[in-house]
């Protein structure tokens, strides 16, 4: 059982929907107008903290942070065929003493 958690319209004619299944974020692209699943956007281990895009858009941007990682932005790109990911921006942690 999955559990919705956000959603927003992209490139006219879809819904990238972020879901909670076994303690996993997943994004799936889902039509717009009558909800059919019609594909999985592959990500890695962590929490998808943000999803940013525009309606009449092309670009599709996700936050995906973890324990490890105080967070990565990744542009989907549906200009490109296949479409592409691309890392957007990524932040890294400096000067960290261990304890």
């Amino acid at each position: 059982m999955a559990v919705l958690d956000d959603c927003v319209a992209v490139n006219k004619d879809y819904l990238a929907a972020i879901y909670m299944r076994d303690v996993v974020h997943i994004i799936e692209m889902r039509n717009l107008y009558d909800g059919k699943y019609l594909w999985k956007i592959d990500t890695p281990i962590g929490t998808v903290s943000e999803i940013s895009a525009d309606k009449n858009g092309v670009d599709l941007f996700y936050r995906i942070a973890s324990f490890l990682q105080p967070g990565i932005i990744y542009r989907y790109d549906f200009t490109t065929n296949p479409y592409t990911i691309k890392v957007s921006q990524k932040w890294i942690l400096l000067n960290i003493q261990h304890l």
